[in-house]
């Protein structure tokens, strides 16, 4: 069972009111231990079960009535409806309780509400047969309206003023958390930096699947660490819910519907959308491991960074849609489907350091550099040109890599069309093209071997690369 204090006016009475849990559907009373409504079946979550975070400061005018919806159903108020619109007569919403009507007017923006407003309400609910309303602003009441909600207590009349802080109050007890803080800086965090026999270790078991004759690919490597960066990234949260219509607003052409979606900018607010990203998302569920110092430079604030966020979800999410209007008609029709910011809603942004430790490697007469990116306590090589065959240019794998034990050279292994290296058909030892030697074998056949064999050899040797 909830707990709530549900405010009747500023100076007034302090009244303590226990509040039942009610199905959101049908607004039928519910037992504390319900999963379903008895009454119409509609599965009821425990509302204080999972905390979703809201910020309210970045939260579209328009939407504020539908969050006001929500915090009062998941509170456990009973059902809500939501009206709105502009001939709303004063009524955004209208709570059905177990105790009567109760008609919920929605302010959301910085001034403060004035007597009219109360005035408006007061004629909305004596309209709707009922005697209770309520008032929710974020920007605070007038002394004029508390007054005035007062002297209406007097009448039966009751109009609860329900400020930001008390809205949080009563979001809290059903499992919203919101937020208000523009302007004001954001969480930071790290993690612990890794030991060098730690790294190492780690590191060589990226290459531990190279193919490398006779000598094993770990022992090859002679592995210097150079630095130690900081890649700074803002980890935000984000819903997106949007509806495009045909011209006569009766088809709808297109659709965004994207919950608490995963977006990652750089310190100047541009979206990071390339490997970087795939490589903090694969191991991501919180990321964040402990809060850090702040001396690295992150060039936004809150309230910066949310218009940025916005900004860019609608250029990434604006698309041309080309629609049949009439089938009965092979005429097409295009439309740019652009989301407002207003459908864009931000849960949650955390700043985060991301560790980059930066190698330097040499194996044999060859030089190649790695950097590691940590996430999640787990490290992934964000960037490196171990990857990439000398011989040809072109990109390997793990798998599909060979280490020359002549002259260190990383390149497509002995099986890949590509031909870049051998397999010494005499001692079996991993070669690159450029280090290949052959000898006739019969007349028109070749044996590719190493130099050392080649100079073993009796018969006349040939660079097989020239």
């Amino acid at each position: 069972m909830v707990q709530s204090t549900v405010p009747i006016v500023d100076g007034g009475p302090n009244v303590m009111r226990q509040q039942n849990r009610f199905c959101p559907k049908c607004g039928n009373k519910l037992r504390p231990d319900s999963k379903f409504c008895s009454k119409c079946s509609h599965p009821v979550k425990d509302m204080a079960s999972a905390t979703e975070q809201i910020f309210l400061d970045s939260y579209p005018a328009l939407a504020f009535e539908g969050l006001v919806k929500r915090i009062f159903e998941k509170a456990g108020w009973g059902r809500v409806e939501q009206l709105g619109g502009v001939a709303d007569k004063g009524r955004d919403l209208i709570i059905h309780s177990q105790q009567g009507k109760i008609v919920v007017e929605c302010k959301h923006h910085k001034n403060s509400i004035g007597r009219p407003v109360v005035q408006k309400l007061h004629s909305a609910v004596m309209s709707e047969g009922t005697n209770r309303g309520i008032i929710v602003s974020t920007g605070g009441f007038s002394d004029q309206a508390k007054e005035y909600a007062r002297d209406l207590v007097r009448q039966g009349i009751t109009i609860e003023l329900t400020d930001l802080s008390k809205l949080t109050e009563i979001a809290q007890s059903g499992g919203i958390e919101l937020i208000n803080k523009a302007g004001t800086d954001l969480k930071l965090y790290t993690f612990p930096e890794r030991g060098d026999d730690d790294l190492k270790n780690k590191f060589l078991g990226y290459i531990a699947s190279f193919e490398s004759k006779p000598i094993p690919a770990r022992n090859l490597f002679k592995l210097r660490k150079e630095n130690v960066a900081y890649a700074p990234v803002y980890k935000s949260t984000v819903s997106i819910n949007e509806k495009f219509y045909n011209s006569n607003k009766k088809l709808i052409i297109h659709q965004i519907h994207n919950i608490n979606g995963i977006h990652y900018f750089d310190s100047n607010g541009q979206m990071v959308v390339d490997n970087f990203a795939k490589y903090i998302d694969a191991s991501n569920s919180t990321i964040v491991s402990k809060q850090a110092d702040s001396g690295t430079e992150f060039r936004l604030d809150n309230k910066d960074i949310q218009s940025r966020i916005k900004q860019k979800l609608v250029e990434s999410n604006t698309t041309t849609i080309q629609y049949q209007p009439n089938p009965r008609i092979n005429r097409i029709s295009r439309k740019e489907c652009k989301p407002k910011e207003s459908s864009i809603v931000i849960h949650d942004i955390d700043k985060i350091l991301l560790p980059e430790y930066r190698f330097k490697l040499n194996i044999l007469r060859n030089q190649y550099f790695c950097i590691l990116l940590e996430s999640k306590n787990k490290l992934n090589i964000s960037r490196t040109d171990l990857f990439n065959c000398r011989i040809c240019s072109g990109n390997t794998d793990k798998t599909a890599a060979l280490i020359c034990n002549s002259c260190g050279m990383i390149a497509h292994n002995s099986e890949s069309k590509t031909k870049c290296s051998h397999l010494c058909e005499i001692c079996g030892k991993t070669i690159c093209k450029k280090c290949a030697y052959y000898i006739s074998k019969y007349l028109v056949m070749k044996k590719i071997i190493c130099e050392p064999c080649a100079d073993q050899s009796q018969k006349k040797k040939s660079k097989l690369m020239k």
